[in-house]
């Protein structure tokens, strides 16, 4: 049996839009703009080449703004070149408390060509935001495709590129996906559920090796 990571829900809340307006304002991001998110390293495993070269062709993309927080990868994670920042692109360092920039965005992207189960996706869910994501590691089985968010394949540039273009051109389709991420991981992914899952499962396994002795 395959047990998820939990999440402290009281932590990641779903925000509103009071959140987001206050959040743009102490991160100094555009308030009327629709910001897509990423956070993690800038290694290329991480597929972020493939979201910065489809962010820069994608002309429904062009109202929206990039919003890069993170920190360079180290060598042996083969880190992408050197990101410049634009009107549309927006770097910012890590930082241990992530909260603003989800309260800050509408939208969450993970273009990941390999993943276990993303913590920063489950954060964002939590939160609320639409989700982009590549269908690695346990996304599939996190996001149900058109209702928790949008899955495309790894390396596919044009399909993230489509994806990204529903959501940013389509606010009623945002404000759905972001309730139904929020509800999956208070249903599913709650630290108080999974603690249950794990204890369960330890007294099946330990019921299990009783009988057999």
């Amino acid at each position: 049996m395959r047990l998820p990571n939990g999440l402290d829900t009281a932590r990641f809340l779903e925000r509103t839009e009071k959140d987001q307006v206050a959040a743009r304002l102490a991160l100094g991001l555009p308030a009327d703009r629709v910001i897509v998110l990423y956070a993690g390293r800038f290694a290329r495993h991480k597929g972020v080449s493939d979201l910065l070269d489809t962010w820069t062709v994608t002309s429904q993309l062009q109202d929206a703004v990039l919003v890069l927080v993170g920190s360079h990868a180290l060598a042996v994670d083969d880190p992408i070149g050197p990101v410049e920042e634009s009107e549309r692109v927006i770097l910012r360092d890590w930082t241990k408390d992530i909260r603003d920039y989800y309260r800050a965005s509408d939208i969450f992207v993970l273009p990941s060509h390999g993943e276990g189960m993303s913590n920063a996706l489950l954060e964002a869910m939590a939160c609320g935001l639409a989700v982009v994501a590549t269908r690695v590691g346990a996304a599939p089985e996190m996001i149900r495709d058109g209702i928790d968010g949008l899955l495309v394949e790894p390396r596919d540039r044009l399909g993230l590129g489509m994806a990204l273009s529903r959501v940013v051109q389509d606010p009623g389709l945002r404000k759905r996906i972001g309730h139904a991420t929020a509800s999956t991981v208070r249903d599913r992914y709650a630290i108080q559920s999974v603690v249950a899952a794990i204890e369960s499962t330890y007294l099946e396994i330990a019921g299990r090796a009783r009988a057999v002795t």
